[in-house]
């Protein structure tokens, strides 16, 4: 636990930005290849890679059909990526790298990845795979895309894949999870206006899109729903504008409205921007403005599966943890809803700590006393659905 607190700090004060890992990806490769048992290591496009846990040995001929029937590749993933925010706090493990720090605990959620890891060195599966995914660019949207639209995805493709995230603000320790919907479907959505400058003075010689980008903000508001109780939840949030130019003499003629958008279902959500982009365009045709859209940073809503759900139920019973069963979904995204989209499996939250700051604080730290019921849930998971030597 010792060398596991000393690379949770190590990867703490060497963070990395989406797309950027590769201090990161290297760093964890070498300490994998060093193990015992080492898994084997398949690169997934850009930083991101799996390591793959499978028996090295031959099964006893009465066993073979029997474990054979029941083959399995499972998945557990963490991330590699840290954020675009400057730590305010003065442990000696601070990042190192200015305005660049792990402030989602990714830092931990890689460690006790690398502690399954270890664990299997010495528990390889009779037979099945236990795939660890060390994914890239989880805060963009772009890493869990990149890595399932890889081609050597097809070498590693599961049955069933899990996923945890730290929470701050709940009981050290405890679980949450929930059937269903668990994290939202979230996409960002840049509305350019684009007009036709003038003088100040003349401003109806030109087309300024100020109450048109007026318009797409208070019309979001007009449509948002932010009850998370409600099947309908439809939160639209702006998050940047800009307008012209700091020149006095000049009616603007172009600006920008930036907003992210989410719901709990796509259906909803591609139905509500629908409504939402064409009342938008409404308002742009009567100020003789064109108005062109971009989405990005897109996640698709995490779907648990009910009975990897219960694999998770069963798994903290086992790591003697408290669980808590969620009535509502969170309202933060994630891109692992693109596995759960495709395959069976479930996110599900770890408590770390009632009076810890929250997530994307510039104070906050993963708890290393956390990493060790990390492990414990994965491997509980992993003897839930495979059999080890």
């Amino acid at each position: 636990m010792d060398d596991l607190i000393a690379l949770r700090r190590h990867l703490h004060a060497h963070p990395e930005l989406s797309n950027e890992e590769h201090e990161t990806a290297n760093e964890l490769r070498m300490r994998l290849q060093a193990l015992p048992h080492p898994p084997e290591l398949i690169s997934l496009g850009g930083t991101g890679f799996a390591a793959v846990f499978r028996s090295s040995e031959s099964p006893k001929s009465d066993q073979v059909d029997a474990l054979r029937a029941g083959a399995k590749k499972i998945l557990l993933r963490c991330e590699l990526d840290a954020l675009p925010i400057a730590e305010v706090n003065s442990i000696s493990y601070a990042s190192v790298r200015d305005a660049v720090s792990h402030k989602c605990g990714h830092d931990g959620h890689m460690t006790i990845l690398f502690g399954v890891a270890c664990w299997l060195s010495s528990h390889l599966p009779l037979e099945g795979e236990a795939i660890l995914l060390f994914q890239s660019a989880e805060e963009t949207g772009d890493g869990a895309k990149e890595a399932i639209e890889h081609p050597n995805f097809s070498l590693i493709k599961p049955d069933s894949v899990f996923a945890l995230h730290n929470l701050p603000g709940r009981p050290m320790h405890h679980v949450f999870l929930r059937n269903g919907t668990i994290t939202p479907s979230v996409k960002s959505l840049i509305l350019r206006f684009k007009g036709k400058t003038s003088h100040a003075a003349e401003p109806e010689n030109g087309y300024n899109p100020a109450q048109a980008m007026a318009f797409a903000i208070t019309e979001g508001e007009r449509v948002t729903l932010n009850d998370p109780a409600s099947d309908d939840f439809f939160l639209v949030t702006p998050v940047y504008q800009e307008m012209g130019d700091k020149a006095y003499g000049i009616s603007a003629g172009y600006g920008e409205v930036h907003l992210t958008i989410r719901s709990w279902s796509e259906p909803l959500f591609n139905e509500k921007c629908d409504a939402y982009l064409e009342a938008v365009r409404a308002k742009c045709h009567d100020f003789n403005l064109e108005l062109e859209t971009e989405w990005c940073y897109e996640f698709q809503s995490n779907v648990n599966d009910n009975d990897a759900t219960d694999v998770v139920r069963e798994a903290a019973k086992a790591a003697g943890c408290k669980m808590h069963e969620l009535k509502e979904p969170f309202k933060f995204g994630e891109d692992f809803g693109i596995f759960t989209q495709e395959f069976p499996g479930t996110m599900f939250g770890l408590g770390s700590g009632e009076d810890t700051p929250a997530l994307h604080n510039p104070d906050y730290d993963f708890p290393d006393e956390l990493i060790a019921t990390g492990i414990a849930l994965f491997t509980e998971i992993l003897k839930n659905q495979l059999t080890f030597v």
